[in-house]
């Protein structure tokens, strides 16, 4: 979903765009929130300098791979990286690590068709969507089929089961973190990436899970945290991520 969209159903809503509270206007807000990215008085969803909402400038007159998906776009902004990390699948005895994505932009959560059939995941229902893209573009409607799985964090300390559909492929090629000063960085402040290109995981290198904003609101622990390389950290229950564009990489 585009900035412009988001910021027609809120204002629909009478909802804030500082607190994402109703019955009152953003100039109206007594509450101290600003955006971790850009400082600035809207929630974060809101910011225009989120690769999702900034990247909808570009959609119009680009060519059509844009319409494909929303993170299709995102990796033809170099050095921009989003919220991946790799996570455990399990099902009974048999566990899987794959890469993830946290997607706010997207109402739903998705996991590779491919992916649920190795883990012999069970569809308990099928749903009929239609999909929203940039510059208002809707989809015809299409017949997914819905699971819920069973993940887990890298060092299994953290599970959770997450409602999702099936999707033959996610997205394109999503960059991981790679090697430089800014490592130094996180672990200063105890960040213990895992999506990163010198990880000793190895893993398939294609997004297998994408998490929308139906789950991962459930996920995030709160904590934010700015660093020198322009990247915001952000921590979740399944692990750290980072999102933003990494000076000197």
């Amino acid at each position: 979903m585009n900035l412009d969209c988001k910021k027609d159903i809120l204002k629909k809503k009478n909802t804030c765009f500082v607190c994402l509270k109703r019955f009152h206007r953003a100039n109206q807000c007594k509450s101290g929130h600003k955006c971790h990215i850009c400082k600035k008085r809207h929630f974060v969803i809101l910011c225009p300098d989120l690769p999702s909402n900034k990247l909808d400038k570009l959609s119009n007159g680009e060519n059509d791979e844009t319409k494909t998906s929303t993170l299709n776009s995102h990796v033809q902004l170099s050095h921009v990286y989003l919220q991946t990390l790799i996570v455990r699948l399990c099902n009974g005895k048999k566990e899987m690590f794959i890469r993830a994505i946290y997607d706010a932009g997207s109402m739903k959560s998705y996991i590779s068709s491919d992916i649920a059939q190795s883990m012999n995941y069970e569809p308990l229902s099928k749903v009929n969507l239609k999909q929203s893209l940039f510059g208002a573009i809707e989809t015809d409607e299409v017949s997914y089929k819905n699971y819920v799985i069973e993940l887990s964090n890298v060092d299994n300390s953290y599970k959770c089961k997450l409602e999702v559909l099936g999707q033959n492929r996610i997205c394109s090629e999503i960059k991981q973190i790679p090697s430089g000063p800014w490592l130094k960085d996180f672990k200063m402040h105890g960040i213990k990436l895992t999506d990163l290109e010198n990880s000793t995981l190895k893993v398939d290198k294609e997004i297998k899970l994408l998490i929308g904003a139906d789950e991962a609101g459930k996920l995030f622990s709160g904590k934010i945290i700015p660093l020198k390389s322009n990247l915001t950290a952000v921590h979740t229950r399944l692990g750290w991520t980072v999102l933003g564009k990494l000076f000197g990489s």
